[in-house]
């Protein structure tokens, strides 16, 4: 808050008594740079000022990650010797390794519903700058999703955003080239909305553009060709242009 905050050093103390420094740059409360490792957690629509009044503008509460060494034990972290950062919380949470949602790997040709992306949460299996899912009945992280009207039910993903993405692990039964077709939703068009990758970011299909379905739960088709290997691989919904939803996806 009180402007942003370039690399400030949060210090990871350890147990046996050694530490390691992470640096970290912070944004301001009401205008986000968009730093590395930086994600919106909470969005708020005013700010209480000092004198106990209120000031409208949206500005936010922002979520950082700090790597540690997984062989030691964490006893306590030094923060920043600056008024203007304020911690609000501290959370210690494991690293999973990426792996298929349900554990197995969906096999294509088949339908492949967006709720399904793979685990291992941010950064892992998917790549959100904010978290604003409604619906944690589904999956514990509730990032993005929300309930559908779709005709099939369930969850799609919502609140697309230029530059997340989310990984699926499938299983292709044969090479080639599959004409896909994706179950979007958006109240007015979006040019370039995403493309279809591989892990390394390979485009495989080319960016596909949002029609306007005339609402966030009216839902359309669109498609693309993708060209896929046979065999276990990560495909990602790269989301380039935000301003929609998905549901599914049906090679």
């Amino acid at each position: 808050m009180n402007g942003s905050q370039a690399s400030q050093t949060f210090q990871v103390n350890y147990t046996n008594g050694t530490y390691s420094a992470v640096t970290q740059s912070i944004s301001d409360w009401c205008v986000p740079q968009g730093y590395s490792g930086e994600t919106k957690v909470v969005t708020m629509s005013y700010r209480n000022t000092n004198t106990g009044g209120e000031s409208s503008g949206t500005c936010y509460v922002y979520g950082y990650t700090l790597p540690v060494t997984s062989s030691l034990t964490v006893e306590s972290i030094t923060l920043p010797a600056n008024n203007s950062v304020i911690v609000l919380g501290i959370q210690d949470e494991e690293t999973v390794a990426e792996a298929p949602y349900g554990g197995t790997p969906a096999g294509i040709p088949r339908t492949v519903f967006a709720e399904n992306y793979d685990t291992g949460g941010q950064g892992v299996g998917y790549n959100v700058t904010s978290i604003n899912g409604t619906d944690n009945g589904y999956r514990s992280d509730g990032v993005d999703l929300e309930t559908t009207a779709a005709p099939g039910g369930g969850n799609d993903v919502g609140w697309a955003s230029t530059g997340q993405w989310f990984h699926y692990t499938v299983n292709v039964a044969t090479a080639g080239t599959y004409n896909v077709t994706f179950e979007v939703a958006s109240p007015y068009g979006v040019t370039d909305g995403f493309h279809i990758g591989n892990s390394v970011g390979t485009n495989l299909g080319g960016s596909v553009n949002i029609p306007d379905t005339g609402g966030w739960q009216t839902w359309s088709t669109v498609t693309a060709s993708v060209t896929l290997l046979a065999g276990q691989q990560v495909l990602t919904v790269y989301q380039d242009n935000g301003g929609w939803n998905i549901y599914l996806a049906a090679p």
